[in-house]
């Protein structure tokens, strides 16, 4: 399901051809893990029709929150990243640490002498953008477990030359102000090139939009949601389209099991939110 958002909202060729799932720190290292093909590394791809659905068996890096690939156009499988590293298409290390901070080291845990990044625990944090000339970005965040917000917003720049990835910076701060940890999302420029990012408050009540092109990401807008909801998790998503903008937040779950979907109109040329309709469900 995450991985169906963040590919619909990105891209609109190959680039989203290929999906990766699995969370196991045991997998592919333990016996009796090896001999279950349903639990673990398993990739979906969409090259064929109908899709194939298989068990990875080279794989031993997990996910267990964060999880992003991306394809060439053709529907390649180039790199993927589960917030803590960035891995290759044979599954080989390109970069050995991105997004590091306090909970980095307990997402590393040795199984049968075996070190294995199981990924940063936070579904929606992190977000791989294509652009022309074999330029992509990648955007995360730092989620604070138990908290629902991050402090620190990051991203990535990566190139390939000559079919190799180089990544020119990572770690590269956007904010570093509390912030709703759950919601890495983006859609298409109206002009088909660059992407607008929106970034919610910790408390929902303000929106940090990016524009990202490829001479960098920059803050272009902070507009006022009209709404406040304290704590909670819930993640946010464009519209196939564009044309719209969903928050939804689980605030206050603990408490009295409202969950609350705000829907806005978006403005893909000038990167505003307007017209906000909110729906008030209680929990089961």
């Amino acid at each position: 399901m995450l991985q169906l958002t963040m590919i619909f909202t990105i891209v609109g060729q190959g680039e989203n051809n290929i999906w990766l799932f699995g969370f196991s720190s045991a997998d592919n290292v333990d016996a009796t893990f090896l001999q279950d093909t349903s639990w673990g590394s398993t990739n979906i791809d969409f090259n064929q029709e109908p899709p194939h659905i298989y068990y990875d068996d080279d794989r031993i890096w997990d996910m267990d929150g964060a999880n992003s690939s991306i394809c060439s156009p053709e529907g390649e499988l180039l790199f993927y990243s589960n917030g803590q590293l960035i891995f290759g298409a044979e599954n080989e290390i390109i970069e050995d640490t991105i997004n590091y901070g306090p909970r980095w080291e307990q997402s590393y845990p040795v199984f049968q002498g075996v070190s294995i990044p199981i990924g940063l625990t936070s579904d929606q944090s992190i977000l791989s953008l294509p652009f022309e000339e074999d330029v992509y970005f990648l955007i995360y965040n730092l989620y604070a477990a138990g908290e629902g917000k991050t402090d620190l917003l990051r991203y990535a720049r990566l190139e390939y030359n000559d079919d190799k990835p180089n990544i020119i910076f990572k770690d590269s701060v956007l904010m570093d102000i509390p912030i709703f940890g759950q919601g890495v999302t983006a859609c298409r420029h109206a002009n088909g090139r660059d992407y607008w990012m929106i970034i919610e408050s910790f408390d929902h009540s303000i929106g940090h939009t990016f524009l990202i092109s490829l001479e960098g990401i920059e803050k272009v807008h902070e507009q006022a949601l009209g709404y406040s909801y304290t704590g909670g998790v819930g993640w946010t998503r464009f519209s196939p389209n564009g044309s719209y903008y969903a928050s939804c937040v689980g605030h206050g779950a603990l408490v009295n099991g409202e969950l609350v979907t705000t829907l806005y109109d978006f403005d893909r040329c000038t990167g505003l939110l307007s017209n906000a309709r909110v729906d008030l469900t209680e929990q089961v």
